[in-house]
């Protein structure tokens, strides 16, 4: 016999199961989207980490597989700002084996946008020979330059060395390799792990302008600008009333090189 009060208890069961439901979606994180940005000659797929935010990390590869998030050779040089159509983001991650077993991969400059260089992210990259690390790095996990064995240079731009265990580089690579610091700090790299394994280290004056590889086109003077001197030190927001001489114009991902007479 049909009674009210077990459609009543039914229907608020019901009710409760939808609202659950809905909030375990609710708490779901939002799906990775990817986007391609082409820089200097290399198309590389990107994730975006927080759409709101604006940032963005390489793609994570699969260790298990040996497949990476991306194969590419010859020299790579990564942007801090990556675009998908009008948006700009900014690189803070290196993703996991992102770039494992790129075997052409000669040389890999990382910008200062990057915090993080995950696991594997360059593993079995044989042929890599010169890299570049992030001065603002604040994470370098295991094995991330592992099988790398023909490196011949590291630079790192960092103030202060970050700690990190031995097996980021192969032992081949503090034998033979040189690391180069920044002026005046080899004494501190050389109290801290993975640094203090180098057999080779030298100090050097880096520019705090790390993009500026190569002049690139396309900058709009009716935009929003800034300009650095070649020192990295900002000069302004205008080339109009500087002192003559050469300056780094920066808008968004875009770099170039101007002379001011």
């Amino acid at each position: 016999m049909w009674k009210p009060d077990g459609k009543r208890k039914t229907m608020s069961f019901m009710k409760k199961l939808l609202l659950t439901m809905l909030g375990l979606l609710l708490s779901l994180p939002a799906f990775a989207r990817d986007f391609e940005y082409t820089y200097e000659g290399q198309t590389i797929t990107y994730t975006v980490i927080d759409e709101e935010a604006k940032t963005c990390k390489t793609k994570v590869g699969s260790w298990s597989t040996g497949n990476p998030g991306n194969n590419i050779s010859g020299e790579l040089i990564l942007p801090s700002h990556p675009t998908d159509g009008f948006t700009d983001y900014t690189l803070t991650s290196i993703g996991n084996s992102a770039f494992l077993a790129c075997y052409g991969l000669t040389s890999v400059t990382i910008p200062n946008s990057v915090t993080s260089i995950g696991k594997w992210a360059f593993e079995e990259c044989r042929g890599l020979e010169t890299v570049t690390l992030s001065e603002n790095l604040k994470t370098l996990m295991e094995g991330a330059f592992s099988g790398c064995y023909a490196i011949k240079n590291v630079n790192y731009k960092g103030e202060t060395p970050i700690e990190a265990t031995k097996d980021v580089f192969d032992n081949s690579v503090y034998e033979n390799a040189t690391l180069y610091v920044n002026e005046g700090k080899i004494s501190s790299f050389q109290e801290v792990s993975p640094w203090m394994y180098f057999k080779n280290i030298t100090d050097k004056e880096y520019s705090a302008v790390d993009e500026v590889i190569a002049d690139e086109d396309g900058i709009d003077y009716a935009l929003p600008y800034s300009v650095y001197n070649l020192k990295g030190q900002m000069a302004g927001n205008s080339i109009d009333g500087l002192i003559p001489g050469m300056y780094i114009v920066r808008q968004g991902s875009k770099v170039k090189k101007v002379v001011v007479k």
